[in-house]
């Protein structure tokens, strides 16, 4: 249970978003390498499977909020909903609130195994209320060439 005192004036959404890779410098400044929605995974050849093979995707979701006015604990769920609705069981984080400027960051690596190509949602949730949803769109592209046969 959370003891964050939640006021009109915070916490905010500092960010959400799905990269590459997140950078922690000695400052404790962040950076997002390569920040992306959507992810293509290609087979080409003349085997290349018609549907998408088993994957493994490897990303950094990075969420991160401004206390603003909110003081103390809260606790932050990520819920992925897959492109069938199906929802995988929550990750979930206590995060305080200390300071109006201190950031709190959340820097989760994925290497999220999927078989079905189609809109994956991570849904972040401060204190079980949603406050925002981050899209990630799997896309499969199958390029069959034909084998290369000796006349």
């Amino acid at each position: 249970m959370s003891d964050a005192v939640h006021v009109q004036g915070g916490p905010y959404l500092r960010c959400a978003l799905i990269c590459e890779r997140v950078l922690e410098e000695k400052d404790n400044v962040l950076s997002a390498v390569r920040i992306f929605e959507r992810f293509i995974v290609a087979a080409t050849g003349p085997d290349a499977p018609e549907s998408i093979p088993r994957t493994t995707v490897p990303f950094a979701l990075l969420i991160s909020f401004i206390p603003g006015e909110a003081r103390g604990s809260a606790r932050v769920q990520v819920q992925m909903e897959e492109p069938s609705g199906l929802k995988r069981e929550p990750l979930e984080f206590t995060v305080h609130f200390d300071a109006p400027s201190n950031p709190v960051n959340l820097i989760l690596n994925f290497q999220l195994d999927i078989e079905q190509p189609g809109l994956y949602w991570f849904d972040v949730l401060l204190d079980e209320r949603l406050i925002t949803r981050v899209p990630l769109l799997l896309q499969y592209q199958a390029t069959r060439l034909p084998s290369q046969g000796h006349v």
